[in-house]
């Protein structure tokens, strides 16, 4: 890919991360359109990398919080100057559920992330992925926050999040509609899929660095890594605007609203295909 292509790449897929349209189909379409076999593993690392920083930019201030409230529960009571908030204590049970569950996918990724490749699959992962957007749209709307979920919750949470392994579906759309579906607000959802996304994106740099290493660096130069560094820097602004973007769209419109978008980008992956 030439600098343009490098630097659109980056952007878009780390736009789509943090939007419930599969980052994955993006990154799939945007190589075939871009007429590269393989965008390289140096710049998957460097993307991946960069949302991961601004996922954790967007968090930092929730990490921190659910990270005071189990210190504090970790004291014994005389101790306490407070009570820990139940609510934090069970987001991060729920969340620790759910990532177990979410490591447990990621041992199918090897293989099933392959079959994204073949481009009549990912749009049939981008079918699915606009259903389940568009689900929640037929439910009543919940209020429950975490102290109103069960130990259940936190695996459906799960394996909502396991589905995103499979191509075209979004980590995101998943636990949000799951969360929804269990009666939460849509808001809790989206926060709980971008924190899972942290171990998710760090899983996906651990295998981008083993594949990096097996295949070895040839063609590895600086121009590379210079590419490398633009697509990360475009794929941390794309995540910011993305995560601000969903946040914005969930109180205002709702989640499906981007479930259209799915089918069209489907309608679009077949034509590619096809052609």
């Amino acid at each position: 890919m030439n600098w343009l292509q490098c630097l659109l790449f980056g952007f878009i897929s780390g736009l789509s991360e943090f939007l419930p349209i599969s980052a994955s189909a993006h990154e799939i379409i945007l190589g075939r359109i871009f007429g590269a076999i393989d965008v390289g593993y140096g710049i998957r690392l460097a993307v991946h990398i960069g949302a991961l920083l601004a996922v954790f930019f967007s968090c930092r201030p929730q990490i921190s919080k659910i990270s005071r409230e189990r210190r504090i529960s970790a004291l014994p009571p005389r101790r306490r100057k407070r009570n820990p908030d139940l609510t934090c204590l069970k987001d991060w049970k729920i969340l620790k559920t759910a990532a177990i569950l979410l490591f447990l996918g990621f041992l199918a990724y090897p293989w099933v992330g392959d079959q994204g490749l073949r481009l009549w699959i990912l749009g049939i992962g981008l079918i699915a992925g606009g259903i389940l957007l568009y689900i929640p749209m037929y439910l009543p709307a919940g209020n429950k926050d975490a102290r109103s979920l069960s130990p259940l919750d936190g695996i459906l949470v799960g394996l909502s999040a396991m589905l995103a392994v499979f191509p075209g579906i979004s980590r995101i759309a998943a636990t949000t509609s799951v969360a929804a579906a269990r009666g939460a607000e849509p808001q809790h959802g989206y926060r709980w899929g971008m924190l899972l996304a942290i171990p998710a994106l760090a899983v996906l740099i651990i295998f981008d660095i083993i594949s990096m290493i097996t295949t070895g660096l040839e063609g590895a130069t600086f121009v590379v890594f210079l590419q490398s560094v633009i697509s990360g820097i475009a794929a941390f602004a794309g995540a910011y605007l993305g995560i601000t973007l969903a946040r914005n769209i969930l109180q205002k419109s709702g989640i499906f609203v981007f479930s259209y978008y799915c089918w069209g980008a489907a309608i679009f992956t077949f034509i590619l295909y096809l052609i």
